[in-house]
């Protein structure tokens, strides 16, 4: 039977899946930052600053895949990593519901 309770953790898992959803642009990983010579001789790298580089950095069963993200696309990496953490966090609370919808309410303890 479903109480007035359930009826409303059922109305906010919808919302949460709604909003994860929506996220489209999602992107799993870190996004790393390096500074790096580039090797041309008489380039200001070789005696002062070094070239700023930005990878994304997906680990996996094998281990991390590592890919360059040009400057240009940089802020769509950083928006599409955050995106993804925080459809994590709301999934996370999916599953919080999930628990309780299906204990029916009834909390241990």
């Amino acid at each position: 039977m479903e109480t007035p309770r359930i009826t409303r953790w059922l109305k906010k898992r919808r919302k949460l899946m709604e909003e994860v959803l929506a996220r489209e642009d999602l992107i799993r990983g870190s996004l790393v930052k390096t500074r790096k010579k580039c090797g041309r001789a008489g380039c200001h790298c070789e005696s002062g600053e070094k070239h700023r580089h930005v990878y994304l950095s997906v680990g996996g069963p094998g281990g991390n895949t590592i890919v360059y993200v040009p400057a240009s696309e940089e802020e769509r990496f950083r928006r599409g990593t955050r995106s993804y953490r925080e459809a994590w966090k709301l999934l996370e609370q999916i599953s919080r519901l999930n628990i309780d919808i299906i204990k029916g309410g009834h909390r241990d303890g």
